[in-house]
Parts: C-alpha cells; sequence; structure tokens
C-alpha cells in the first residue's frame, strides 16, 4: 500500500476493526487499504462521523468494498454476524456512503483489481 493510504488518524476507532475484520473475512491487504481510503473520504466529505458507531461503520466498510468488487458472496446478512451489528444499520450506513461519495461498481477510487 502506498504512504497516503496509510496516513489516518490513529485515534480513530474504525481502522483496527477494519484490519482485523476484513482480513479474518479473507479480504486482501490492497482490499483493506482501499477501505481506509474510502472511511478517510467519507469522513472528510461528511463531517461530523464521531457519533457513529465504529462497528457499523467497519461492517458497512467491508460491504461496500465487496459490493464495488462484485463479490456476491458477502452479503449484508453475512457481514451483520461477522460484526455483531444489523442488516438495517449496514443497509443505512452504506446507504449514506454511496449518496456522500457517489459511488459506482467498480469505482477507480477504490476498486482494486
Amino acid at each position: 500500500a502506498s504512504a497516503d493510504l496509510e496516513a489516518v488518524d490513529s485515534t480513530d476507532p474504525v481502522l483496527p476493526i477494519i484490519a482485523d475484520a476484513m482480513r479474518e473475512g479473507g479480504f486482501t491487504r490492497e482490499h483493506v487499504a482501499r477501505a481506509r481510503r474510502l472511511w478517510s473520504d467519507y469522513r472528510e466529505t461528511r463531517g461530523s462521523w464521531e457519533l457513529l458507531k465504529p462497528d457499523v461503520c467497519a461492517a458497512a466498510l467491508e460491504y461496500a468494498i465487496a459490493r464495488l468488487h462484485g463479490l456476491d458472496g458477502v452479503t449484508r446478512a453475512s457481514v451483520a454476524r461477522r460484526y455483531g451489528v444489523s442488516t438495517s444499520a449496514i443497509a443505512d450506513r452504506f446507504d449514506d456512503m454511496q449518496v456522500v461519495l457517489a459511488l459506482r461498481p467498480a469505482d477507480p477510487r477504490y476498486y482494486t483489481s
């Protein structure tokens, strides 16, 4: 991963969650780096993220990376089970990420081939 993908707030509670959980879920280091970039962009663009639940945000990030990469085996239900959050919470946060960042399939900002 390039240095700019690693340059994020070390006090952010979401980052350690995605680092561990996504690797445990079989995602590559590059997928995790793209999730970190997506989170950084989302935080910066959305503003006031501090009140968001870290586990829900981490789950929504994993789900977003899976959707962007067309990983059909990764469902909201499977992600919700792994993170211990509800599918509706993932859906709500993912929908907000899609709107705030204007995400699209294979988005070149967050997609790795």
